[in-house]
């Protein structure tokens, strides 16, 4: 159940608790100040025949008295007692208890009213004392009517379930706007970090709590881009490190080559043909620049911006690379030519090339230097899929489950981060892509799938 639908339903339900609970206290107050009303009328009542029945002679007369105010329904029993506690008039009705006797005496013996409820309270009794110069005391039971209605109207249910419904609606709409959605815009941004998109930010408005925490959020995600970012330099500065050996001896050799004819000149053994070996010298220093400009254009910072990358340029840039590393020279590289009908992709080329260098040199390392590795592409709707395969020993269930944790790595200590595929991974997911290892038994397979470059996707 939702965060909205539980705060509803305890809402629906505290409204349920609350109608019932003043229900009850409603029958129980409108009983209560009943039963005191009566109890107030029955008291005046008593006072009202005591009066009547002081002015009344005694005898017959009073008899007759007595028996017409029963006639009436004002009583259910009436006597009249002198000052000795001896019945001068009574009613004839049968049965007679002794607590209906000691309530007279105890309103003779206090000269004050007593009252007692009957035990079914269908009546109360009243005992109230006569004047002083007449003396005794009457007896009046008085019928008590029912307390009222046992239960609740329906028109007073109506009423609490439309007033319940408007205010669900009204608390609803409130939980939904300052509560649950707010939420619901932190639960999706977050399932975006953890796709990794690294430049999703929320609305710092609205109530103070959620603007802290939008805030708080920002300043996360804002830092996590810093944190990649470094690791991303840090692990380009590696491959870097790692790549300078190789094109330290693919450097010497030109440079063999200048310093040989630099010494043939300072000789002047090649008087006759100096513009020759000058335009060697200076192919030997092209070639040297080459190299250096491609390394340094590889550990270049780059941005994060969108842009249309042609993926066999970048393949061929990062083949640029790796081949002057010795371990990659038994390597043979198929497929290369296929990926000009390759459509762009929506990435960055310098950090695609990242991306490629690391995987082509756990490739070699893999192969051990010799073997082969052949790239393929496929069209997949709006995606496109680089696929990069090697015919290195598979790699097992227990490994496959571990390649792109950060600092894990096969290799021995001091030749590797174990930091490559799990920037590598970061990369590809920062642009909306994926980098996965594919379940082959005859390759290792290696895929990066890609969005196709469109003319509205940049800076998305």
């Amino acid at each position: 159940m939702g965060l909205r639908a539980q705060l509803i339903f305890g809402l629906a339900l505290s409204l349920l608790v609350v109608a019932v609970s003043v229900g009850v206290i409603t029958l129980w107050s409108t009983g209560h100040s009943r039963a005191a009303e009566q109890l107030s009328q029955a008291t005046a009542h008593g006072k009202s025949v005591a009066l009547l029945l002081a002015s009344a002679p005694r005898g017959a007369e009073a008899d007759r008295l007595v028996s017409s105010l029963v006639r009436l329904p004002l009583a259910l029993r009436l006597d009249l007692y002198d000052r000795m506690m001896r019945r001068v008039a009574h009613a004839a009705l049968p049965g007679e208890a002794e607590a209906w006797v000691e309530l007279a005496r105890r309103a003779l013996r206090t000269q004050e009213q007593q009252t007692r409820l009957a035990p079914n309270s269908e009546w109360i009794d009243v005992a109230t004392p006569l004047p002083r110069h007449v003396g005794g005391a009457c007896l009046l039971r008085v019928p008590l009517a029912p307390s009222g209605a046992t239960a609740l109207p329906t028109s007073y249910w109506v009423l609490m379930a439309v007033d319940g419904l408007l205010l669900l609606l009204f608390v609803g709409f409130i939980i939904t706007r300052y509560v649950a959605t707010p939420v619901e815009a932190l639960q999706a941004a977050a399932a975006r970090v953890a796709a990794g998109d690294l430049e999703v930010r929320l609305d710092e408005r609205g109530a103070q709590e959620f603007a802290s925490l939008a805030a708080s959020f920002n300043r996360m995600t804002k830092s996590l881009v810093e944190q990649q970012r470094s690791l991303v330099r840090a692990e380009r500065l590696a491959s870097v490190g790692q790549l300078a050996a190789g094109v330290a001896h693919e450097i010497g050799n030109p440079l063999q080559g200048i310093i040989g004819l630099s010494d043939v000149l300072l000789l002047g053994e090649l008087e006759d043909k100096p513009r020759e070996v000058v335009a060697r010298v200076q192919s030997e220093a092209g070639r040297i620049h080459q190299i250096v400009g491609q390394l340094l254009e590889y550990s270049r910072p780059v941005e994060g911006k969108k842009e249309p990358v042609d993926v066999s340029a970048s393949v061929e840039q990062a083949l640029a690379l790796v081949r002057p590393q010795q371990h990659f020279r038994g390597v043979v590289v198929d497929g290369v030519k296929l990926l000009e009908r390759c459509p762009p992709v929506a990435a960055s080329n310098t950090r695609l090339v990242q991306v490629l260098v690391n995987l082509l040199l756990n490739a070699a390392h893999a192969l051990n230097g010799e073997g082969r590795v052949v790239f393929s592409w496929r069209e997949e709707g709006q995606r496109v899929s680089l696929h990069i395969a090697n015919d290195g020993p598979p790699i097992s269930c227990e490994l496959r489950e571990r390649v792109f944790v950060p600092f894990f790595t096969t290799k021995s200590p001091g030749q590797g981060t174990g930091l490559g595929l799990s920037v590598s991974q970061s990369i590809v997911e920062s642009y909306g892509g994926t980098l996965s290892l594919a379940d082959d038994d005859e390759h290792v397979l290696f895929i990066i799938t890609l969005w196709k470059w469109q003319a509205d996707a940049e800076g998305s």
